[in-house]
């Protein structure tokens, strides 16, 4: 992702020992705070998300479907939102930002005028390419407003294929026909033609057997670094020798 210009988080494996006692492999990783932003070179702004309370507090199902009936009464909110309300300035940024997503779920405006297309595009085809469909589903997305462009960008967090470290099914891999996931939400994004169109023009790019050779020649050694991590409480897996066979 920050190969291909899109906000990245700091995440890390490490070994967590406890008042001398190991308690294995964790994962570290970076908050949605303007640190963060900062890093990656973008000006203070929210970064929003669906609050998923009404889910939980009614215990619904994990099935997209009941999720989705969920879509257009749950509220947006932000990361940080008590600083972002209690600065004037902040707090006008905030509302805007709500305001544009509000207008978009109810149809009022296009994918085109309220994301930034390519962005958008890029992360959705490189999820895809890793089988990592949980993260798009509409509760699991953080957008990142950009004051600067009056534009929503993906801040990509949930990359990862729930049941399986391998290999994702076919129905789950292919945004644009995704059976899983594609409720409401999905349908809005595609129903925007210039966006369907950008969006299969990355996939074809990330899927290309050279890139794919570019980027783990790239990465090689960082795979090999963590995979040594990883290797001390699951000894059995190895990216190389099987992840990465299925990406291809």
């Amino acid at each position: 992702y920050e190969k291909e210009g899109l906000i990245t988080r700091k995440y890390e494996f490490i070994k967590i020992i406890v008042n001398g006692k190991s308690r294995g492999i964790y994962v570290i990783d970076e908050r949605y705070d303007n640190i963060m932003l900062e890093r990656n070179h973008r000006k203070e702004g929210p970064v929003v998300k669906l609050d998923q309370t009404p889910i939980f507090v009614d215990k619904v199902n994990l099935s997209p479907g009941e999720r989705d009936d969920y879509y257009y009464s749950m509220d947006y909110t932000a990361f940080d939102v008590n600083k972002f309300m209690q600065d004037e300035q902040l707090r006008k940024m905030f509302l805007k930002a709500k305001e544009l997503m509000e207008s978009f779920r109810l149809g009022m405006l296009t994918t085109s005028e309220v994301f930034d297309l390519e962005k958008l595009a890029k992360w959705m085809a490189i999820g895809d390419v890793l089988g990592a469909w949980h993260g798009f589903g509409f509760t699991n997305m953080r957008f990142y407003y950009n004051p600067v462009t009056s534009k929503f960008e993906p801040v990509p967090d949930d990359n990862y294929n729930e049941r399986a470290f391998n290999y994702a099914s076919a129905e789950r891999v292919f945004r644009f026909n995704d059976n899983y996931n594609k409720g409401k939400f999905l349908k809005q994004l595609f129903s925007d033609y210039r966006f369907t169109e950008i969006y299969l023009m990355e996939l074809e790019k990330f899927s290309q057997e050279s890139y794919l050779n570019q980027r783990f020649g790239e990465f090689h050694e960082e795979i090999r670094k963590n995979s040594y991590i990883l290797a001390k409480d699951y000894p059995l897996y190895n990216f190389l020798l099987e992840s990465k066979g299925y990406t291809y």
